[in-house]
């Protein structure tokens, strides 16, 4: 969903002109392609460090917004061939840790010589963006020389004016973009000093078809009776994705990514240089719901739930679209206006938090178990009312925390990857590297969309330079009546073992061996797997078996466990 988002940034300072220019830019797309989400950072509406000109939030940020992608990133400001602001906000440093190859942006940048390309003694930041084998942006429209601020903003202006327009249902390349928009404004010299720095002939990543919504909570879609999404209800969407002369694309088959935002938020830059006055702004507001759901035959229909702490008066919120054609590989992308608030009369009360089950590397752990230095954490989340995955309400977030230090605690709300056709459930995965052996815990915490809240904890053992050591010694099932299967965990990722069950029934008579071998693969074996049956493949009778694991690593090392199962198969 990433071609949905283009990003304002724009520069404190100078009596808020860039602040200005930023607003009337994003106006354009908020009110002629509201299909695109747009994203501000305005630097004065962070706040200042103690000490220094430096606004470290808006660092994070536009880091952040670039681990995530977009289709455009425009900045309005102070610039250089370091960098953007005498704030620092963009520097080579960030732009070389970028690792967004997989979702890059175009960048505009109406600043000045941010992309002094024909210095032999220097790579500027705005070549690094381009040049940057790991991320950075597809292509930029910039600025090689000093340029001015007014005659810069002209020229952005008119990019957007050719930006989005269709001729025949075709969007212009990016060459035409800035050739029209020159043609457009005829401004003299400081035209001369934007360039495009990427190839003319490309187009941007814009999602080709369009998503039309058709039906909410079983009313078909006019424009004279759009339904309210209340609080604490579940809502019903179905749509279609049909092409630019309105009819259905009857092949289109993947996933649709929904998102629902609440009401628009206003905010206040903070005036905090003597240049900057504080002023008001809007944001898109408070996501509600981030899903999935699947598309047949070009139509879908989507169940989602609203949150409990969704802001309760009514206003316009927006349902965003993207949708993506997993067999022909094509996508679209769309938006629908619809009221949010109030609350739902007939809510029935709940007090249970999410069901958490929780694993490491995969799910066949078992908790205690052993692991090496580098485990992924793995979670399945569910709840009736849904996971509160979008940060909404202060401090309602998925967090994880190592060993109980509030100082290893992150925060796994961008990393849930829900269940399709279900706003229920879904997963969390996050990798750990460089654990010291020894004891350790891990402790999910979770809410749901009704304010419950559930907390787990998982302990484990990390071993690598120990002897060997075996955990989770199981067979499943048990009991069993038609096969079951052997397995544990190991704390020797990369070696070999040679493995031998021996299983004796209640009065110690030695009924079956097995053996086997189980290549090196993680933390875990290769099941090995019984039927019941004796040396001769007869069928035993039911009853209780005691079974020997014997375990030889690499190194001559024997573990030796024993444990017990129930066969049930031979009445």
């Amino acid at each position: 969903s990433w071609r949905n988002d283009i990003c304002f940034i724009a520069d404190y300072g100078d009596q808020n002109l860039h602040f200005t220019q930023a607003q009337k830019l994003q106006y354009m797309i908020d009110t002629g392609y509201q299909e695109y989400n747009r994203q501000k950072i305005y630097v004065d509406a962070f706040p200042r460090a103690s000490s220094g000109n430096r606004y470290p939030e808006v660092n994070n940020t536009i880091d952040r917004m670039m681990g995530f992608g977009g289709l455009i990133v425009n900045y309005t400001g102070h610039g250089g061939e370091g960098g953007w602001s005498k704030a620092g906000i963009l520097d080579i440093p960030m732009i070389s840790s970028w690792s967004n190859r997989n979702r890059l942006p175009l960048f505009i940048t109406a600043t000045c010589e941010f992309s002094r390309y024909d210095d032999p003694s220097l790579i500027s930041a705005g070549e690094l963006v381009f040049l940057n084998p790991g991320g950075g942006g597809i292509g930029l429209l910039t600025t090689s020389r000093l340029a001015w601020a007014d005659p810069n903003f002209r020229l952005n202006k008119a990019v957007y004016k050719f930006m989005f327009k269709r001729i025949d249902g075709e969007y212009y390349r990016i060459g035409d973009i800035l050739r029209l928009a020159k043609t457009d404004q005829n401004n003299g010299t400081n035209i001369k000093n934007f360039v495009l720095l990427g190839d003319p002939a490309m187009q941007l990543a814009y999602p080709e078809y369009i998503v039309e919504t058709t039906v909410v909570n079983g009313v078909t879609v006019e424009w004279y009776n759009t339904d309210t999404l209340n609080a604490m209800a579940e809502v019903n969407i179905q749509g279609i994705i049909r092409d630019f002369y309105g009819d259905t694309i009857k092949d289109f088959n993947g996933i649709i990514y929904p998102k629902v935002f609440d009401k628009d938020v206003t905010m206040s830059t903070l005036g905090s240089d003597n240049s900057s006055l504080p002023a008001p702004f809007d944001v898109i507001g408070q996501k509600l719901y981030d899903g999935k759901a699947s598309v047949a035959g070009g139509v879908f229909n989507i169940k989602l739930f609203m949150p409990k702490s969704m802001a309760t008066y009514i206003g316009y919120g927006k349902i965003s679209y993207y949708a993506y054609d997993t067999v022909n590989l094509r996508d679209a992308h769309g938006y629908y206006r619809v009221y949010t608030g109030g609350v739902n009369p007939e809510a029935a009360p709940d007090h249970d938090g999410p069901e958490l089950s929780l694993y490491l590397n995969n799910t066949d752990f078992v908790a205690g178990g052993l692991t090496d230095r580098e485990p992924v954490f793995l979670a399945y989340l569910f709840d009736e009312h849904g996971i509160n995955h979008t940060g909404n309400g202060i401090g309602r977030d998925i967090t994880l925390t190592l060993d109980d230090d509030p100082l290893t605690t992150v925060v796994l709300n961008d990393i849930y990857d829900p269940d399709i056709d279900s706003y229920q459930s879904g997963w969390v995965s996050y990798p750990y590297t460089d654990l010291a052996d020894g004891k350790h815990t891990l402790t999910l915490k979770a809410w749901d969309n009704m304010n419950n809240v559930t907390e787990k904890t998982l302990a484990f053992e990390v071993s690598v330079d120990g002897p060997l050591m075996l955990t989770g010694v199981m067979n499943y099932p048990n009991p069993f009546n038609d096969i079951t299967h052997f397995v544990f965990d190991h704390n020797k990722p990369g070696n070999n073992f040679d493995l031998e069950i021996r299983i004796f029934n209640i009065n110690g008579q030695h009924v079956r061996t097995l053996r086997g071998y189980s290549a090196a693969d993680g933390l875990s074996i290769t099941p090995l797997s019984w039927d019941g049956t004796d040396m001769g493949g007869n069928k035993l009778g039911n009853g209780i078996y005691i079974y020997r694991l014997y375990v030889l690593d690499e190194q001559g090392t024997q573990f030796v466990q024993t444990s017990k199962l129930i066969f049930t198969g031979k009445q």
